[in-house]
């Protein structure tokens, strides 16, 4: 619901019960967009707990029990928990380079499954130990190899990847009407400067590029990311 207007219920209850089976006994978290507006049509976090506990009021035991637990019931991983989001934030990377022309769809680059990291005798591997050979953008999203995307992302470098990221969300709370939301981590040289007292190096570029090293983000940021 928009600031000032009634609440409007969109969860879809067959959804939902959906994704309560599909996590059962599982940790995770599910969330499901009307791609037209945003509106959350499932939203689930596992493992859960059994409501009526509270009723009318928890007992120490039980509180403590919840409290405890390693599985962490109580907290609500869509906005709550901020994970590295991985290779769904490929999608991003090929967006931003086609926007900014350092790419076109057909541009090609070779996966031997390692790549250099530029000015540095270290290298990074690809998922796929023994690499996928020539890629062009549309055979890179659907394989997900990491070097394509090392390679497009040591081109835009780390101020086109933050500028395009946060235009999606990235690093910054949606604004739901929830408890506790998290903003998650984009990075940016000014960041790592200033919480980590270090440089920027080529290498955070190249991690950032396959949604690892210092980004975290939230399934629910993911989801509107999209």
């Amino acid at each position: 619901a928009t600031p000032g207007s009634n609440f409007i219920l969109t969860v879809d209850y067959q959804l939902q019960n959906y994704v309560s089976e599909l996590l059962d006994g599982r940790s995770g978290a599910v969330v499901v967009l009307d791609i037209k507006d945003n509106s959350v049509l499932s939203m689930y976090s596992a493992p859960t707990y059994d409501l009526t506990l509270f009723a009318p009021l928890i007992s120490n035991e039980s509180w403590a029990k919840l409290r405890d637990d390693p599985k962490k019931p109580l907290l609500n991983r869509t906005v709550e928990g901020a994970y590295s989001p991985g290779s769904v934030y490929k999608v991003i990377v090929a967006a931003a380079a086609l926007k900014e022309g350092v790419v076109k769809p057909e541009t090609k680059f070779f996966c031997n499954g390692t790549y250099r990291i530029p000015g540095s005798r270290n290298t990074i591997t690809c998922w796929k130990k023994h690499g996928h050979g020539e890629m062009n953008m549309r055979q890179a999203l659907s394989e997900s190899c990491d070097v394509y995307f090392y390679n497009v992302g040591t081109l835009l470098g780390i101020d086109k990847l933050h500028e395009y990221s946060t235009l999606h969300g990235l690093g910054k709370v949606t604004g739901i009407t929830l408890p506790n939301e998290k903003s998650g981590i984009f990075p940016s040289m000014e960041w790592k400067q200033r919480v980590r007292s270090e440089a920027w190096y080529p290498g955070d570029t190249v991690n950032i590029s396959i949604g690892q090293g210092y980004m975290t983000t939230t399934p629910l940021q993911v989801a509107v990311m999209y």
